[in-house]
């Protein structure tokens, strides 16, 4: 076909000291800004080498300063993690996370904007200096595949991972953990059970309540076009969950 793709949009980052300003993240396609709500859009990562990205996240304490995490989980891959000061203007070199070659998502903690999380195809990784450089953070046993990350107030966070993500019969054993202190350390949540198994999930907390929280969870390899295991919800930030027994999309 005769045309441009981008991909699939992965982030809409609002810079909230801005309301003309939205940044918008392509799984192949670059960051795209506009200052003017949308009217105009000005491409950002042009010179970085890729066009995949996983996710941007901005510092909710300073919205200059952008985090971008490279490789899209199903259409390209990344080397890494770069930095903007400056609205996107210039980024940092990358910054390896281990062997990952995709970044799913990536948050500042509201509370430090030293810490930062990264949720990758190779684990969860954390900085404590504002993205110069990241450790592994030890959640189940080997390398998990985190996907997703919501924050719940505070100094709490809660990731989904599949603890098994290279299976290809059986389950890939999808988990949901909690963290207390900006995460650093990391509890596994209960009550994320199906007949059908859990997989891939995605977690998002309430913005009117952030210890509420949500979980869509995929049934474990399924090739069928109803994959959908259930709906979950925390009302204790992550600790524990409850099945909503929904099985399909209404």
């Amino acid at each position: 076909l005769a045309v441009s793709d981008s991909g699939r949009v992965r982030s809409i980052v609002p810079d909230p000291s801005s309301p003309l300003t939205l940044y918008v993240a392509f799984s192949g396609g670059g960051i795209w800004k506009t200052t003017d709500g949308g009217t105009s859009w000005v491409p950002k990562t042009e010179s970085l080498g890729t066009l995949s990205c996983g996710s941007l996240a901005m510092d909710p304490n300073n919205s200059s300063t952008l985090y971008l995490g490279l490789g899209d989980p199903f259409d390209g891959t990344g080397i890494g993690l770069v930095k903007s000061v400056d609205g996107g203007n210039d980024w940092s070199a990358p910054v390896y996370l281990g062997n990952s070659t995709s970044i799913q998502q990536v948050m500042v903690s509201a509370t430090d904007s030293q810490v930062v999380l990264a949720a990758t195809n190779t684990g969860l990784y954390r900085s404590t200096n504002g993205g110069s450089s990241f450790g592994a953070v030890t959640l189940s046993a080997g390398q998990p595949y985190v996907w997703s990350l919501a924050w719940t107030g505070g100094t709490g966070y809660a990731a989904t991972l599949e603890a098994a993500p290279a299976a290809t019969t059986g389950t890939t054993d999808g988990q949901i953990w909690y963290s207390l202190d900006n995460g650093a350390t990391w509890t596994r949540s209960t009550g994320v059970t199906k007949t059908s198994g859990v997989g891939r999930m995605t977690v998002a907390s309430a913005p009117s309540l952030r210890n509420t929280l949500y979980a869509l969870a995929a049934i474990p390899l399924s090739a069928a076009a109803t994959d959908l295991a259930d709906i979950f919800k925390s009302t204790n930030g992550g600790q524990t969950w409850t099945a909503l027994n929904v099985t399909k999309k209404r």
